[in-house]
């Protein structure tokens, strides 16, 4: 029972994604703490204010968990279907899109320290936000 829930963990492109996920979380945390806490910046999540710091890295850690583990109802979903001839591969997109919504916050993370750091002018990061 074990093997086959854990059978789309196994898939190449899964793999490969979730390495990705967690490379960007890893940066979004560190990039997030440096940010705030050492150079005072705004955490654009009003979240982080609302929780606290230590709470809000750990209910979005939970998330993040909750978020790889949602892969296995959704490969068995697409197992389903793909028996009755429509194999869509939800999984994979489901992938693909947390992929990108954590690349844009590690994205926006990374200019903004930057920026912090004097590393990038403050009229770069405007071109690159508008």
């Amino acid at each position: 029972m074990t093997k086959s829930l854990l059978e789309v963990y196994r898939e190449k492109p899964v793999k490969y994604g979730i390495v990705v996920l967690i490379v960007l979380r890893t940066v979004v945390t560190v990039s997030t703490v440096i940010g705030v806490e050492f150079y005072r910046l705004r955490e654009m999540n009003s979240l982080y204010y609302t929780l606290g710091p230590l709470l809000f890295h750990i209910v979005t850690s939970i998330i993040f968990v909750l978020g790889i583990i949602a892969l296995i109802p959704l490969k068995k979903i697409n197992d389903y279907y793909a028996r009755r001839g429509h194999d869509a591969k939800i999984h994979y997109y489901f992938l693909e899109g947390a992929v990108i919504c954590i690349f844009i916050d590690a994205f926006n993370d990374i200019i903004q320290l930057l920026c912090a750091c004097r590393v990038l002018d403050g009229k770069i990061a405007e071109v690159v936000y508008s």
